[in-house]
């Protein structure tokens, strides 16, 4: 029976006849003694939020039907609360905690190296670097040595895969290193292709000499640059790892990106290269200023996937969204960093 009041009717039997009524209430039962458990988190900048399990005598309780939510000290590293209040049948407050974690590099990645979008260069000869030939977006498009450029076509996104594996994204395409037909012998080519989740595309970065070597997963073999040769245009490769200058590389964190739309030539831009909080952001003409670059940094972990904050060039203030609000249509703004979840964005790549 839920909160109110009660009806009992007695009535009679035996030398009795007829009945009485009487009214009784109900009240509300005491959470106190609940008990309140909530997974534990990774730091991401912003608030976190875990939904709760409730139990009362055995029985768990139903959100927003028994009681509502609330957090506190739920942004940085440490030891977070989260209150239930009762309501319904229910009345009164219990409390349990969680664990926030740092965001720190996990135990099975190289030291020095994290997630992330970078240049990848031959240690011996900075002045190339891996290339999607033609900055091509198909499947099958040569990867190269080039002259380095900045351009998309020689940045490429390192992510934790599986295994302690990566896989290892053109920004210019959203295509993946792969090891061609997903061969295991001297020589097979790398190119770029569509995401598959084979172990042909995935790759373990190792620190070696005074660089990284990358190997690739199901072959073994490590990326190599064809008859050692590192001038420009040359053809890159997997190859037995010999520990050569040909196999070894630096990974250079990428600088300042321009955010180009899939729907034209438009770039996100800071309206009139503004440098105060609540300065617009808009699509505009690419035009190559700083008003249309902007520095990607990782900021810990959302839903096991990495997050990130987006600062501009220019201004060094964040991406924000507009009051922190929910609803489609709601503004983007440049704001002061503040770590809130308003400011800490997801990368997705389309397959």
């Amino acid at each position: 029976m839920n909160v109110g009041t009660g009806t009992v009717v007695v009535s009679g039997s035996g030398g009795y006849t007829g009945t009485k009524e009487a009214s009784f209430r109900i009240v509300p039962r005491d959470l106190s003694g609940a008990e309140v458990s909530a997974s534990d988190e990774t730091f991401t900048g912003g608030e976190l939020r875990p939904s709760p399990t409730v139990k009362l005598d055995g029985r768990t309780l139903a959100a927003g039907t028994d009681y509502d939510v609330s957090y506190s000290d739920n942004v940085n590293p440490g030891t977070a609360t989260v209150t239930v209040t009762g309501k319904g049948n229910y009345t009164g407050t219990a409390r349990g905690t969680f664990a926030i974690s740092s965001a720190d590099v996990p135990p099975d990645e190289p030291a020095g190296f994290a997630p992330g979008i970078y240049a990848v260069t031959p240690a011996a000869n900075e002045s190339v670097t891996l290339d999607v030939s033609g900055a091509g977006g198909w499947d099958g498009a040569n990867v190269q040595l080039y002259s380095s450029n900045r351009t998309y076509a020689q940045m490429f996104c390192f992510r934790q895969e599986r295994d302690g594996a990566y896989s290892v994204m053109a920004l210019c395409s959203g295509k993946y290193l792969d090891v061609s037909a997903g061969s295991r012998r001297n020589g097979a080519n790398v190119q770029q292709w569509t995401w598959n989740g084979s172990d042909a595309q995935l790759w373990y970065v190792e620190r070696f000499g005074d660089g990284y070597r990358l190997v690739n997963k199901g072959s073994g073999k490590v990326l190599d640059v064809n008859c050692g040769s590192l001038r420009s245009g040359e053809n890159v490769q997997q190859w037995e790892a010999n520990g050569t200058a040909a196999q070894t590389f630096k990974l250079a964190k990428a600088g300042s990106l321009a955010i180009i739309s899939a729907l034209a030539n438009n770039a996100l831009d800071a309206a009139g290269d503004g440098r105060g909080n609540g300065t617009n952001v808009q699509s505009y003409r690419y035009n190559g200023t700083q008003a249309q670059h902007w520095f990607v940094q990782r900021v810990g972990t959302r839903d096991g996937a990495p997050a990130y904050r987006i600062l501009g060039a220019s201004s060094r203030l964040a991406l924000d969204v507009s009051a922190g609000a929910f609803r489609s249509g709601t503004n983007v703004q440049l704001w002061e960093w503040n770590s809130s979840a308003a400011q800490v964005w997801a990368i997705e790549f389309g397959q």
